[in-house]
């Protein structure tokens, strides 16, 4: 074999190692929506993915030792860029459905993976055996052409990775990259049949060769096409579930929808099937709090002995801290968002204020506090990401952490939507740190309020709201909020989450499937 022709398989070693562990970093970003981004969800991607390679390197090698052609490989190689290229088709009504028919998000994360990703991977990791059999042209130097194959798939591999995670993610949609991975293993695939061109004697086998590229080329070319006008139709479909969308960007944590209904407008997160309402405001009336826990939060400003200054983790469109900044202009207020496309949103559609005590500091909100140099006497956590709460916002030391953030006098807000974050469990953790964690009913939602000292009674709620609502003047009066102050009960066995052990994303997923279009968060 000609060195253009073991070049050409070289070459095609490496782009199918950057195609493997991309598309694997990828198949999270399919996950992510249906599953969540705990470890159950990477353990069971990665465990598939590995074990789709094995089952790739098994047949390849033997593939390999029976029919030793270059042409051979590419028809192996094949189905993997075609696959690819449909795979934004049907992708997510796959995750649905297994969503839907294993609730348990532990294994639901492993059935789709098993469906959806084995199969291109096992026939792209067929590659390396097989270009090692096809180089090997004595013993001599076979532990040197393996470990060179190796080494480069390897290299392909590291690529891929960081080149996903770092470069492409950011600036490019899922569907966008998995077209270009398909592209890309294309290429390999045509790269693995130019020896077969080059070095073939017989003129039949040339021609034979010719035909199955002509026919591979097509059948790519058809499902490109495929999915273009498909797509299309599908776009047609999915208006009818985003009437009124005036925007959509896939960010590196989310995939993020505005809305658009008479004069309000709402960010929601997620999928088309799958939506969770993060933000809503009206374009008329910015000082409107639609969505009723964003109200009862406000309650913090009667609980908190001093009203000095303010963080509020987890920003979405802002809403809520930009109506206590109104009312509280004096009040320093630091908003704490960790992706800044979301951010981006909150300015350009929810009127987002930025001052000198309305400051956005774009960072995890975890991170935020172990830096800040402040004591605040309010800390409000709405942080979700679709349908879970990061886990590291869930946890004992987190609420220390909060806790010793907090000014003298000071109070914690947490929201919790039952359907999303556990609330036994989170009942049970803020209970390990703070004296008093007290409940509000908000609708749907619960808004539990935590605080050090001495229990507050009926009485010292009352005076404490009365005498700050003569202060301010909140739109949302704080007294009449608090007939939505109950007890609530909670199983107080319930497993305190800490940073060793907080599967809050699973403990939830077990419990229940994800439905269509939740209530606000």
């Amino acid at each position: 074999m000609h060195a253009a022709e073991r070049s050409s398989l070289y070459l095609a070693t490496f782009l199918m190692g950057v195609a493997v562990m991309a598309f694997e970093m990828l198949a999270s970003r399919y996950l992510n929506p249906f599953f969540g981004s705990s470890i159950y969800t990477w353990g069971g991607l990665i465990g598939v993915v590995l074990a789709a390679m094995a089952v790739g390197y098994v047949w390849g090698g033997r593939l390999a030792d029976r029919y030793p052609s270059p042409l051979v490989l590419t028809a192996l190689v094949a189905p993997a860029p075609i696959y690819m290229a449909l795979m934004p088709l049907f992708v997510d009504s796959v995750s649905l459905f297994v969503i839907n028919l294993i609730p348990d998000v532990r294994y639901g994360a492993m059935a789709a993976s098993l469906v959806l990703f084995c199969p291109p991977v096992a026939l792209m990791s067929a590659v390396s055996p097989f270009v090692v059999r096809l180089l090997i042209e004595s013993t001599a130097e076979s532990g040197r052409i393996a470990g060179q194959v190796t080494g480069l798939s390897t290299i392909g591999s590291i690529v891929g990775t960081l080149g996903t995670v770092f470069i492409l993610v950011p600036i490019m949609g899922t569907r966008d990259i998995t077209f270009a991975l398909s592209l890309g293993a294309f290429i390999a695939a045509m790269l693995m049949a130019l020896p077969a061109m080059r070095v073939a004697t017989d003129a039949a086998v040339k021609r034979r060769a010719r035909i199955w590229l002509v026919i591979f080329t097509l059948a790519y070319a058809s499902a490109i096409t495929f999915v273009f006008f498909t797509g299309k139709a599908r776009a047609v479909e999915i208006e009818e579930l985003t009437q009124g969308l005036i925007e959509e960007i896939e960010t590196p944590y989310n995939t993020v929808f505005v809305f658009r209904d008479g004069d309000y407008v709402t960010m929601k997160f997620g999928l088309y099937e799958i939506r969770y309402t993060e933000s809503v405001t009206n374009t008329k009336d910015r000082l409107e709090l639609p969505v009723r826990y964003t109200r009862e939060m406000t309650l913090g400003a009667a609980c908190a002995a001093n009203l000095n200054r303010m963080a509020m983790i987890g920003l979405g469109g802002g809403t809520t801290s930009r109506y206590l900044h109104a009312y509280l202009p004096d009040m320093p207020i630091d908003a704490v968002e960790i992706d800044p496309d979301v951010t981006a949103l909150a300015r350009k559609y929810f009127d987002l204020p930025e001052d000198e005590h309305h400051i956005v500091h774009e960072q995890d909100g975890r991170v935020f506090l172990i830096r800040a140099e402040h004591a605040y006497d309010i800390i409000m956590l709405d942080a979700y990401r679709g349908w879970f709460v990061p886990f590291h916002l869930t946890t004992r030391e987190f609420y220390e952490l909060v806790k010793e953030k907090m000014a003298p006098g000071g109070c914690a807000i947490q929201n919790v939507d039952p359907s999303t974050l556990l609330f036994d469990a989170t009942m049970a953790t803020m209970k390990s740190v703070f004296a008093n964690v007290e409940t509000f009913q908000a609708g749907g939602n619960i808004v539990i309020i935590a605080y050090d000292g001495p229990a507050k009674s009926a009485d010292d709620w009352r005076m404490a709201a009365e005498a700050r609502q003569t202060q301010f003047n909140f739109r949302y009066d704080l007294p009449g909020m608090l007939a939505s102050r109950t007890e609530l009960s909670w199983d107080g066995s319930a497993q305190v989450l800490t940073d060793d052990f907080a599967p809050s994303e699973i403990l939830n997923g077990i419990e229940r499937g994800n439905g269509p279009e939740t209530p606000a968060q």
